[in-house]
């Protein structure tokens, strides 16, 4: 009989296991940018890590802007139809038009 119990067991401790192991690979796994800056202080929201040549972005969580923003080194650039991050970056003060691919 004990041996029909610990077969029985196997499966629920190979279940508990597997979700201990996805919420680890899940914490280890980079976030989704919240905030992005250039190196010149210019910062704006997106959903996700943006990438264009001869631009450098850091990328931070919403509590990082919470943090920073009143710093005098970063200016916040609000999102409207003419500065969306799906369009464009911003780069030394200065928009810049360009389409995700």
């Amino acid at each position: 009989m004990d041996k029909a119990r610990e077969i029985s067991r196997k499966p629920i401790h190979r279940l508990a296991a597997s979700v201990v192991l996805s919420a680890g690979l899940m914490a280890a796994s980079p976030a989704i940018a919240g905030i992005t800056c250039n190196r010149d202080g210019d910062c704006w929201h997106t959903e996700k890590r943006i990438t264009y040549p001869n631009a450098t972005f850091t990328y931070h969580d919403d509590t990082w802007w919470d943090a920073h923003g009143a710093d005098h080194d970063y200016r916040w650039h609000e999102a409207d139809k003419d500065h969306d991050w799906h369009h464009g970056y911003w780069l030394r003060g200065e928009w810049y038009r360009a389409d995700l691919g």
